[in-house]
């Protein structure tokens, strides 16, 4: 259906990892019979209060009782409101043995957003710790207030590879949240194919919690440690990162521990001896992190979109040699594709769309059968019927050694007084800059300005405006924030993410704007710079090589206004007078 031509299934072009995992088995399952071997070690703890694995099957069986006096059945969602901790783990599991799906929010969710997910879910419960975080017209289900109530004994559902297993909100560019549905067979090959990557997982090991639930690495948290006989240590929302973070790494000895790269650069490597695995996730890990963190521990840069389980790719990062990490290949019974406009695989080196296909791929978006046709489309590379392949929008490539480079999103550009910007671009140069830990960048509201945004180096100061004094030596003005400001740390959101939305705002200052051209001969250079420099406008008091202009550029100004204009124009004029105003005098 694609049009795929002859050879497209090579080995060059498409990359999978195909394991057999044996007979169909359940998350809960494989945890219920870890309950039975290691009965009586700790299976999850919040630092005070622990949750032996008798006690965790005890808990869920009579949550899972309580959810079917209310109601709950096979292919039901249910809204979890909860934060980080040994309760919400306990009412995932529960929810999955009457057989329906959980929605995590979280209690920080603005209550009008957290009703309006409810409701496009079809929630028919809501849980949670206070009667806040009920939605009107919905069931709810106090747990503290329920605390005390025994549920009459019942058989589990028995899960299916296809029943939902969770639905997660995504962002959507329209600014409504996408649903995500997962269903269980990813949950389970995730499970195996963790195994399969990280080799030994068991009773030693020592995962932390990092991740709110309402964040699907939260799951990858979770399945690294229960259905190995492992110990999930959940931690505050207070804790997640710096000095705080540390404490806890180290003072619950952490063995394995997954954290967004904006993370890692507040916290310092080589002082965590018990950790073994680290991974990075959610943010573009640089490669100064990869570098630091590799030399002590085992370092695992990962990627993973939203409507897959939780991660499709993998890689241990030794050396890092080029701009960028590599996110690794496809985890097991996973592949991917990379994918040029017209859905056509590319030869090795050159940059599309990065394309998922196998296990892991979710079921679509709720309530959005348009969106999910066009997102999750027929996969030619299955021989599986009804097999899909999901279309992520990011750019990728292959490299060399059969791994992948990520190249950001496709359409992760702004366009701000004509120009085309990549935002990961400026973010990099913001970040390579000296005493800077760690940048973003973004458009304001009006779209007219970038902002960007620094975080210092321990112990450094650093001025706005000499960070961009110092940006517009090594990038084109046009890529050069109007604003720069300095930040002492990040507004994160509950996933540990970089929470844009809080950043402060700078006020507007009086700046120059675009001014027109004011004659034809203005026009005709004008509109000749503007293609040669691959933008919609330049005005006429505009410098051309702060709008990104360089030797060659100015050779083909030359060359143009001679062919076009019929006019001599010498080279050092441009150099000298590098505004359409100025040359139009010349």
């Amino acid at each position: 259906p694609l049009g795929l031509p002859d050879g497209a299934r090579g080995a060059s072009r498409m990359r999978d990892s195909r394991v057999d995992h044996g007979a169909w088995r359940s998350v809960v399952d494989v945890i219920d019979a870890r309950s039975r071997q290691h009965a009586d070690r700790v299976a999850i703890s919040d630092g005070s209060v622990v949750v032996t694995y008798a006690r965790l099957h005890e808990r869920t069986r009579d949550l899972a009782g309580r959810l079917r006096a209310r109601g709950l059945g096979r292919g039901d969602v249910v809204a979890v409101v909860l934060d980080r901790g040994p309760a919400f783990i306990e009412l995932a599991l529960a929810v999955w043995r009457v057989g329906a799906a959980y929605l995590p929010l979280a209690p920080a969710h603005p209550v009008v957003w957290r009703q309006d997910v409810v409701r496009r879910a079809g929630a028919v419960l809501v849980v949670g710790l206070s009667e806040t975080h009920a939605v009107p017209g919905v069931p709810f289900l106090d747990l503290g207030a329920d605390a005390g109530s025994v549920a009459p004994e019942a058989e589990d559902a028995v899960l299916a590879p296809e029943d939902l297993a969770y639905i997660i909100c995504t962002s959507g560019s329209t600014g409504e949240p996408k649903l995500v549905m997962i269903e269980h067979r990813g949950v389970s090959n995730l499970m195996h194919a963790q195994r399969d990557f990280l080799g030994a997982l068991g009773p030693d090991t020592r995962v932390l919690q990092f991740f709110h639930p309402s964040f699907d690495a939260s799951l990858f948290d979770m399945l690294m440690a229960l259905p190995n006989g492992g110990r999930l240590e959940t931690i505050e929302a207070s804790l997640i990162s710096g000095e705080p973070l540390a404490q806890v790494l180290v003072g619950r000895r952490i063995t394995h521990a997954v954290l967004p790269a904006t993370v890692l650069r507040t916290l310092q490597p080589g002082r965590f001896p018990d950790l073994q695995v680290l991974m990075s996730t959610g943010d573009v890990c640089l490669p100064e992190t990869a570098r630091q963190w590799g030399a002590h521990h085992r370092f695992v840069n990962g990627y993973g979109p939203t409507e897959v389980t939780v991660a499709s790719t993998l890689q241990t990062v030794g050396a890092v040699d080029g701009e960028r990490v590599p996110i690794g290949r496809p985890l097991s019974n996973s592949h991917v594709v990379i994918l040029d406009e017209h859905l056509r695989p590319v030869p090795d080196g050159t940059p599309g769309e990065l394309c998922i296909g196998g296990e892991g791929v979710g079921r679509g978006y709720l309530g959005r059968p348009t969106l999910t046709a066009e997102r999750f489309i027929p996969d030619p590379f299955s021989a599986k019927p009804g097999s899909r392949l999901y279309r992520s929008g990011d750019a990728g490539r292959w490299l060399p050694d059969g791994s992948l480079e990520f190249l950001g999103r496709r359409d992760d550009q702004v366009k701000i007084r004509g120009a085309r910007i990549e935002l990961g671009q400026v973010e990099a140069a913001l970040a390579a800059l000296p005493e800077v830990r760690d940048a973003v960048a973004l458009k304001d509201g009006t779209g007219e300005r970038l902002l960007g945004y620094v975080m210092p180096d321990a112990g450094a100061v650093l001025s706005g405006e000499a960070v961009r004094a110092e940006l517009r030596r090594r990038l084109p003005g046009y890529l050069v924030p109007d604003v720069i400001v300095v930040v002492d740390a990040w507004p994160l959101n509950p996933s540990g993410k970089v929470d844009r939305a809080r950043l402060p705002r700078p006020p507007r200052t009086e700046r120059t704007g675009y001014q027109p051209p004011e004659s034809p001969g203005e026009e005709a250079l004008a509109a000749i710079a503007a293609a040669l420099l691959g933008m919609e406008r330049v005005g006429r008091h505009d410098n051309l090589f702060e709008l990104g202009g360089h030797s060659l550029f100015a050779t083909q100004l030359v060359a143009r206004v001679r062919r076009m204009l019929g006019a001599q124009l010498e080279l050092s004029a441009v150099l000298q007078s590098p505004t359409v105003a100025q040359l139009a005098a010349r």
